[in-house]
């Protein structure tokens, strides 16, 4: 069984990087990856997002394209991390070796 050092682990930078590495979805949940789908698409959308209405002229996407192919990137990365959720067993299959 793999235990996790949270202070030296990136399991918090990226959740769907870490799940696909363990090979089990215990310690994590649904709502997580739910939340992080709404907050790139409210984030980093074009057309209405908060910092545009704060700065419309810097966060334009002519102004700042980075801004927003970051964003996809992030939006695509969260994605990738709720298939990976949805495709990974409830429990560890703990595999023995025969020595």
């Amino acid at each position: 069984m793999e235990i996790l050092d949270f202070h030296t682990s990136s399991y918090h930078n990226r959740p769907g990087l870490e799940l696909e590495k363990r090979g089990y979805r215990n310690g994590n949940n649904l709502s997580l990856h739910i939340v992080l789908i709404i907050v790139a698409i409210i984030s980093f959308n074009p057309w209405c997002n908060m910092w545009k209405e704060i700065s419309p002229k810097y966060f334009s996407l002519y102004a700042n394209p980075w801004y927003y192919i970051i964003g996809f990137v992030s939006f695509m990365m969260s994605l990738r991390g709720l298939f990976i959720y949805l495709k990974l067993t409830e429990v560890q299959i703990i595999k023995m070796k025969n020595n």
